[in-house]
């Protein structure tokens, strides 16, 4: 005997616990809001924003590079701001570790509690899915049989026409008359109701089933598979990256066939 959850009671309906948030009437200063500020705050007494406003407008203010010493000079000048990066994600990370810590806890905690629940939905949906899939099965089956049945009454039926025409071209030659067109229509096909694709069954509790169909793809060859797919560019894209580290580094690939492998100039600062 199918159990069909008849002990299961509907959600309760009630009222929403309240949350404070921004321009809440609770007096309570949200969380997000109190993070910011201590981290603003903690930058402030390090010195940190004053100093990050001054690097910005140093290196805003290079207008050329002409000789070594600029050179030099654009160097320190990077190396700093690095270190004022570093200086503020350290600050960022002294708040946001605690933050994270208790976000991995709650998720850890909330898929505890919902993994009876979920593997619970997966038993009872492959129950579900296997009757729907099974109707399916025998809709299509019933659709091929509407089909041949249909396409076999036709033959019939064009048969007996042809049989009862010769009879009537025959007796019309005989009585020198002209014959008539016989007409013989073929025998009508019932079919069984149609399983719809809409909602298929409904529960008490407001619930709707539909029968659904989804296409995917696996593939077996890739030399096989049109340029339109491989050249597409998140195809490329993907492509580029495998590729990409395999080139890096003086003992990576130098040739390869259908890419240019090249080199970038640039500036290394430590």
């Amino acid at each position: 005997m199918d159990n069909v959850f008849s002990d299961v009671k509907p959600w309760p309906e009630a009222e929403p616990a309240p949350v404070a948030g921004v321009g809440d009437n609770s007096g309570e200063v949200p969380m997000e809001v109190k993070v910011v500020d201590a981290f603003v705050e903690g930058l402030s007494a390090d010195g940190l924003l004053k100093r990050i406003k001054d690097l910005t407008d140093a290196g805003n203010g290079v207008t050329g590079c002409s000789n070594r010493d600029a050179v030099g000079r654009i160097a320190d000048f990077v190396m700093m701001a690095g270190a004022a990066t570093k200086a503020v994600e350290e600050h960022r990370e002294k708040h946001n570790r605690p933050l994270l810590t208790s976000q991995r806890a709650l998720k850890g905690k909330a898929d505890t509690i919902l993994s009876g629940l979920s593997d619970a939905v997966a038993n009872a949906r492959k129950h579900m899915d296997a009757f729907l899939a099974e109707e399916a099965r025998r809709q299509r089956e019933e659709e091929a049989r509407i089909a041949r049945e249909a396409r076999e009454a036709e033959e019939a039926a064009a048969r007996e026409r042809a049989r009862l025409q010769a009879e009537e071209d025959a007796r019309a030659a005989a009585e020198g008359r002209a014959a008539e067109t016989v007409e013989v229509e073929p025998e009508p096909v019932f079919a069984a109701p149609k399983l719809e694709r809409g909602p298929v069954a409904r529960g008490d509790y407001g619930s709707s089933v539909s029968l659904t169909e989804t296409w995917d793809v696996e593939v077996l060859n890739v030399r096989q598979v049109p340029d339109a797919y491989l050249k597409h560019p998140s195809v490329i894209e993907a492509l580029e990256k495998v590729i990409r580290s395999q080139v890096r580094g003086k003992n990576g690939i130098r040739e390869l066939k259908g890419c240019r492998i090249f080199s970038r100039t640039g500036s290394a600062v430590r």
